[in-house]
């Protein structure tokens, strides 16, 4: 059985990722920033201690930034705002996509990349200006619903199906507002729920 390691805090939480016992194909989607360990079918997958310097791989790097480019991650976010956050010009960022950098860009984009998987940093509209924002704890934050309305809406609480902390703003079937979980509900899936969105 494969197990992965993601780190979380100060661990790493392996679980196991699947349950027939044999060998995940190496053609299979990889999970950015886990570590493919060895785990004995019917195990219970044990603790393991966090590498606090781990990089992550260029193959992981340009991956997550295709994911980027073609918004399929839970969170917004694009090549100018990875390289501002990171201290690069965009062409690096660009160029590290097809996986081409060297060893300072990659720590830099790796990190970055890293935080925001990891829900420490999100780049949030204000006008025409987008701005860094660091979300608070999750800790002491409530569960709440993956479609919630905004009366019952609490910021940067996590979805109590998939612990996604992003939320799409959007309009109701009855013209209220409210929030979406984007891992949960895309956007392409809003019309089944009778929602559209609305700008923040």
């Amino acid at each position: 059985m494969i197990g992965f390691v993601r780190k979380q805090g100060h661990h790493v939480a392996a679980r196991a990722f699947t349950s027939t016992g044999m060998p995940m194909p190496s053609c299979a989607p990889w999970p950015l920033g886990y570590i493919r360990i060895p785990v004995r079918a019917g195990q219970c997958t044990p603790w393991f201690p966090a590498a606090e310097d781990r990089v992550m791989t260029m193959q992981e790097i340009a991956e997550r930034l295709c994911e980027i480019q073609g918004d399929r991650t839970p969170y917004l976010a694009s090549f100018t705002l990875i390289a501002r956050a990171a201290g690069l010009s965009r062409e690096t960022v660009y160029v590290a996509a097809r996986g081409e950098m060297g060893d300072h860009a990659q720590r830099r984009i790796g990190e970055v990349l890293r935080r925001l998987d990891a829900c420490e940093l999100r780049f949030e509209r204000h006008g025409n200006y987008w701005r860094e924002v660091e979300p608070p704890p999750v800790e002491g934050l409530p569960r709440q619903r993956c479609l919630a309305k905004e009366r019952d809406f609490t910021p940067w609480a996590p979805c109590e199906r998939c612990q996604c902390r992003d939320w799409t703003p959007v309009v109701l079937i009855d013209k209220a507002h409210g929030y979406v979980c984007r891992r949960c509900i895309p956007a392409d899936q809003l019309p089944a729920f009778g929602a559209r969105l609305r700008k923040p």
